[in-house]
């Protein structure tokens, strides 16, 4: 019985996708969400302890040091490369959008890139 809560344990932890992402290098916590929309299965959903409702689609904006090239961080990550705002910003695409989150919390924590976050979507309602 210890065997198998063990390998339950472990598995979970083996397959955990991260449920957070760096906003100024402050790490903010997300909670899963059911989709709201029936049309947009390609965007999972997630709340802030604030109750502000973000979308992840497969997208991360990523604005890199001068030290690195964004070809070389796409090769090493297997990221598409779709649109360049400046010198330094880029918005590459995921392969799998299951790993949008922990794929931009690598990037995030490495020392030539200044931020990685999900190009997330926000729902605009009435005021």
């Amino acid at each position: 019985m210890k065997i198998y809560i063990f390998i339950v344990l472990f598995s979970q932890f083996l397959f955990a996708n991260d449920t957070y992402y760096y906003k100024k290098n402050t790490k903010i916590d997300l909670i899963y969400t059911k989709s709201i929309y029936r049309d947009l299965s390609s965007i999972d959903y997630y709340k802030t302890k604030n109750n502000i409702l973000l979308g992840v689609s497969n997208s991360i904006l990523v604005k890199i040091t001068n030290k690195i090239s964004i070809d070389d961080i796409a090769q090493d990550f297997n990221l598409t490369v779709k649109q360049k705002f400046t010198d330094n910003l880029y918005l590459v695409e995921v392969k799998n959008k299951n790993l949008t989150l922990d794929i931009a919390n690598k990037l995030n924590n490495l020392s030539y890139i200044k931020y990685a976050q999900p190009n997330f979507l926000k729902h605009l309602g009435k005021r």
